[in-house]
């Protein structure tokens, strides 16, 4: 017993762990940082969102018979509408568009019966 208690184990001391283990966790914290920017903010996401969201505004103006805005602004990205009702009698064309800075993200084609556009007072 007398030799464990005179023997001196090599190891680090408590500050030199804290310090390690900061260390890493700043690291470890900017990578995930990063990591999370590049998915989120990458053309795929916002590419999938917008497609997402068009087919929404799709469904919306399909139940709704008609197009109240031509253009709608909604997270920076850029919606034009484009309708032709001169194809079929009762029908409409549409066409909506996706753009982000000017650039193409999505679009979506489809047709709808037009309905007559009621104003609540």
């Amino acid at each position: 017993m007398v030799k464990l208690i005179n023997k001196k184990i090599k190891g680090s001391t408590i500050i030199e762990v804290l310090v390690a283990m900061v260390i890493i966790m700043v690291v470890f914290a900017i990578a995930i940082r990063i990591y999370a920017n590049v998915t989120t903010s990458g053309v795929a996401y916002r590419k999938i969102q917008a497609q997402q969201e068009l087919l929404i505004l799709a469904k919306q103006i399909q139940n709704r018979g008609f197009v109240e805005d031509e253009r709608l602004q909604k997270d920076s990205i850029d919606y034009v509408f484009k309708t032709d009702t001169s194809i079929l009698k009762g029908y409409g064309k549409l066409a909506i568009q996706a753009y982000q800075q000017h650039k193409l993200l999505a679009k979506v084609n489809c047709y709808y019966l037009v309905k007559e556009q009621r104003f609540e007072d």
